[in-house]
């Protein structure tokens, strides 16, 4: 059985949509609001049509006929208009329309609409064409209906500072309008929660934040349905709201999407009826506001590295792209060389300092074995200029979460490391078949990383990444490959080529599971497995790809826009 609720619309006025004044009071006034579970009926085929609706949020079903015999003909979302033409022709529907998950509307009625047009010929055109602007503008109102949320920032009395911080971060992060909610008395002057109830001024929040205000409200002495009716209020024309100072009251708690606490967990639990996610971030000398702001806002960018041997310089021309235009890196992952740079950024090194170790352990990477029984190279020289960088460093020291991704000889299966001794989860990562020796640890028997999941994207999101950015490389079509001249590669290159082709194949799938990619292409004659000596042409390729995906990161990422 579907639920309903009308409300007033504060979509519609003199300052918003340019209609005459008496037109616009009258639509705001009469427009509603109405909500639909899954599985109800929001038109039934052959009723008559007594009003409009604009889906806001949620997906519906087009069904024609019943039972048996019914045929979906289409699915509709947010945007989309139902029953137009029956209302503007007399009709009837010739379809049934089905909530197919939660489901929210917008309302105008046949007579609202008649009325409207006998003032003004042209306000439904005028309507309409203020919708379709509003629907393509990234502030538009139906945008930031999906996915609201509602979060409470937890922190003790001395980390109110902190927390400010964290709150004045959110408004550049937040994808959307956010507000953040004081709870409790912190001497905070202005208009309180209680005050825009009471008065049903809620409008008045939302032209704050169209002006890019950052609102932020104290609760006052606001009762729990105060806040509770102001969370209603606001939530059509905001997707972040944020409490802060106190603890929730049990009908907010029932809408939460998370708990994010500064230092350590205390007080009671949550009195709402099901688990919420609860983040804690230590208050040390490595806290940063920003970030925590992005965990809150669902912003968390993770980088994730590809292998490709000496390729990997690549991901160092990535990085210096990526610090110089103001991109956070919150987590990190990496497959084979993309495991090194990875714990480098995670152990917060220097780009340079990432790629001066790289050059070091390549000079001695071809190192061939006595006796190749496991693999033609050793890897003790590799193993030798990790513990330089690292020591005995465990992943739970590092700056940054971090997952490196090996994979293991016998099972075949995928092995992910977020946790224990760091070096021997590189050196497996990097151990490429039939040329460096198998890894054994932690019980199994580890392999290149690459040979399942060149570039671990779903790895980095796994780590709590929101927003995932992909580094790949590959190397550009071979012209001199049908020459019959040409001289046979050598064992070690031959191999490599054979990997790289598989992996090219895999990585097109492993590559999907990231929000865009950046993709370095590198030259045959430097593209080579073991070509540590072309640093600097492979860097600038890198340079060049992370140039070029800027405007699609900052299209994917607001704070960055709002950082420029």
């Amino acid at each position: 059985m579907e639920t309903t609720r009308k409300a007033r619309d504060p979509r519609w006025s003199e300052s918003t949509g340019g209609h005459r004044p008496k037109v616009a009071a009258s639509l705001r006034r009469r427009m509603g609001i109405e909500f639909f579970k899954p599985g109800s009926v929001l038109v039934r085929q052959g009723d008559a049509m007594r009003q409009l609706y604009l889906i806001a949020s949620g997906t519906v079903r087009v069904v024609l006929g019943a039972g048996k015999e019914s045929q979906t003909l289409a699915r509709l979302e947010r945007g989309a208009w139902i029953g137009e033409t029956a209302l503007l022709t007399g009709s009837v529907s010739s379809t049934t329309i089905v909530a197919e998950t939660d489901v929210r509307v917008f309302t105008i009625s046949q007579h609202d609409f008649l009325a409207a047009a006998e003032t003004d010929p042209a306000v439904f055109r005028e309507i309409a064409r203020e919708l379709a602007y509003r629907l393509r503008s990234a502030d538009d109102l139906i945008e930031r209906t999906d996915g609201r949320r509602i979060v409470e920032l937890r922190h003790d009395p001395a980390h109110a500072t902190l927390a400010d911080d964290v709150i004045a971060a959110c408004a550049r992060w937040a994808p959307g309008a956010y507000i953040a909610v004081i709870l409790g008395d912190d001497g905070r002057g202005g208009r309180s929660v209680r005050d825009y109830v009471r008065a049903g001024d809620a409008a008045s929040i939302r032209a704050r934040l169209e002006q890019g205000e950052t609102v932020v409200v104290p609760a006052g002495d606001a009762s729990e349905a105060d806040l509770a009716a102001f969370v209603r209020s606001v939530s059509e024309f905001t997707q972040l709201v944020v409490f802060a100072g106190g603890r929730v009251p049990a009908a907010v708690a029932e809408e939460l999407a998370a708990v994010v606490t500064l230092g350590a967990s205390d007080g009671p639990r949550l009195q709402a009826s099901r688990d919420v996610p609860h983040h804690l971030c230590p208050v040390d000398a490595r806290f940063d506001a920003h970030h925590v702001a992005r965990r809150i806002c669902q912003q968390r960018v993770g980088l994730a590295f590809g292998g490709g041997g000496a390729r990997g310089f690549a991901h160092i021309g990535v990085l210096k792209v990526l610090a110089s235009a103001g991109i956070p890196i919150d987590t990190v992952s990496g497959t084979s060389i993309g495991a090194a740079v990875a714990a480098g950024v995670a152990a917060a090194r220097s780009e340079d300092d990432v790629a001066a170790a790289i050059e070091s352990a390549g000079r001695w990477a071809a190192i061939p074995t006595l006796l190749p029984l496991h693999g033609l190279f050793t890897s003790s020289f590799v193993e030798r200029e990790l513990r330089r960088q690292f020591g005995d460093m465990r992943f739970e020291d590092l700056a940054l979460p971090l997952a490196t991704v090996a994979v293991d000889l016998y099972s075949g299966e995928e092995v992910v490391f977020t946790s224990g001794p760091l070096v021997p989860a590189i050196l497996g990562s990097m151990a490429v078949p039939g040329i460096f020796t198998p890894v054994r640890h932690q019980g199994h028997v580890l392999v290149d990383g690459a040979v399942r999941n060149p570039v671990p994207a779903g790895t980095c999101r796994a780590l709590g990444a929101d927003v995932v950015i992909a580094s790949r490389m590959r190397v550009e079509g071979d012209a001199g490959a049908a020459d019959p001249k040409r001289s046979l590669p050598w064992l070690p290159e031959t191999i490599a080529r054979a990997l790289g082709l598989m992996q090219d194949q895999i990585s097109d799938e492993s590559r999907q599971d990231a929000d865009l990619t950046i993709h370095t292409v590198i030259s045959r004659e430097q593209g080579g497995l073991f070509d540590f000596g072309h640093r600097h042409a492979i860097e600038a390729a890198g340079e060049t790809a992370a140039h070029a995906s800027l405007p699609e990161i900052a299209e994917r990422i607001p704070g960055v826009r709002r950082a420029a």
